[in-house]
């Protein structure tokens, strides 16, 4: 209460945004430091006006007035940047003034602060100088002790959706937020928690998935830890029944799976997806989630990529990457991947987690956290585990990403 009404305070009849290559900072001091009625000034130079625009647009559409647009043709003209923004300050004759300096090159950055600074006109009040904090989720207020963690803010929250209509490249089809088969999927886990069952059902499985033929003649009798797996796919049905006759049937969870191919595909590791989907769901309350989706497919073009699993916590974004291998160069491959796409999309607020099956995923974190600086960014669960992920989610969530 005391961090809502300091910000309170501060807020601007007339805020100054620095814009650069991602919109989110912009947009999230915006719906905390511009009062209801304020106007937005969208410093910008050629490279980030397109930028500015769909900023405009999103705040436009949620009630905001149109925001003024301050081009610069350099970001990187000292001398440009400062007129620029000298030429709007100048000019404002009541109401308080903001900055907030998180965007755009440290030119525009620094010569708009002194713009700011210097041209303030006869009895306009001291501005509020403000930056975003994207390693604490926090607002940081100039001449004030304390930075405002502002991560979970009501007013600083979106979708994934409204999240991806603020980039130009990106955008997102329907969401998915139902796991498939979930009895199914808590039997593999369980089965996943012994190595030696483990590595016994990737042989098995592996098998039939490289031979077409044998997944849509494979019965339900299987072998060893396999036979709850064969059980729960029957319901009921005699276990003389095959991968390809449930297909046909378009049995649970075959309504959402078209071949004894993908059947396959499926149970040898998409399957993990839906187990962090599942767990997500029935802890939103307690991760503070407000949005999460499976399949995610973002993008268009060469921009085009899938997220396995994606969530979003007030602001901040988090991809995470399924996958039942266990090789250490691929596992880092693919966190750094996660990592980097959910960077372009989130900024730096963004974080990335690997659930895989490494019996290593202490070193492999490590490894992928030296070199990208991530700042508690990443994290890695391998098959150890996957028993209690939803508690390790939760640790991460609370210790990690404040």
């Amino acid at each position: 209460m005391i961090d809502s009404m300091i910000i309170s305070q501060h807020t601007s009849d007339h805020l100054f945004l620095l814009i650069g290559s991602n919109p989110l900072p912009n947009w999230v001091a915006a719906h905390l430091l511009l009062k209801t009625d304020g106007l937005a000034y969208l410093v910008h130079s050629t490279k980030s006006v397109d930028v500015a625009r769909r900023l405009a647009r999103k705040l436009l559409s949620q009630g905001y007035r149109q925001p003024e647009y301050v081009p610069v043709q350099d970001a990187s003209d000292a001398i440009e940047v400062y007129r620029a923004v000298r030429d709007r300050v100048s000019k404002i004759r009541a109401g308080q003034i903001g900055l907030n300096y998180t965007g755009g090159t440290k030119v525009m950055a620094v010569q708009a602060y002194r713009a700011v600074e210097r041209e303030l006109g006869s009895g306009v009040p001291v501005p509020v100088f403000s930056y975003l904090d994207a390693g604490t989720l926090s607002l940081r207020i100039d001449g004030i002790k304390h930075a405002k963690f502002v991560g979970l803010d009501p007013r600083a929250t979106l979708t994934l959706t409204e999240l991806m209509e603020l980039h130009d490249e990106f955008s997102v089809g329907g969401l998915n937020r139902e796991p498939i088969a979930w009895p199914v999927v808590e039997a593999l886990e369980k089965l996943h928690r012994s190595e030696s069952d483990y590595k016994a059902w990737r042989g098995w499985i592996t098998s039939r998935q490289r031979n077409p033929s044998l997944a849509d003649t494979t019965f339900l009798e299987w072998p060893g830890a396999a036979a709850t797996i064969a059980t729960t796919l029957a319901q009921g049905r005699p276990l003389t029944t095959t991968l390809g006759q449930l297909c046909k049937e378009r049995a649970w969870p075959q309504s959402r799976i078209s071949s004894p191919e993908r059947l396959v595909s499926w149970l040898e590791g998409e399957w993990i997806e839906s187990y962090v989907l599942g767990i997500l769901k029935a802890n939103q309350s307690l991760y503070q989630l407000n949005d999460f989706s499976q399949d995610l497919n973002i993008g268009k073009g060469p921009f085009q990529f899938q997220a396995d699993v994606a969530a979003i916590r007030g602001y901040q974004l988090h991809f995470f990457t399924c996958w039942t291998g266990n090789n250490k160069q691929t596992a880092k491959y693919k966190l750094f991947e996660a990592f980097t796409r959910a960077r372009q999309v989130g900024g730096d607020e963004a974080g990335a987690a690997l659930v895989c099956m490494s019996e290593e995923p202490g070193s492999v974190e490590a490894e992928v956290a030296q070199v990208m600086q991530t700042e508690g960014r990443v994290r890695v669960f391998g098959r150890r585990e996957l028993e209690k992920l939803a508690q390790h989610l939760a640790d991460w969530f609370k210790m990690n990403i404040p």
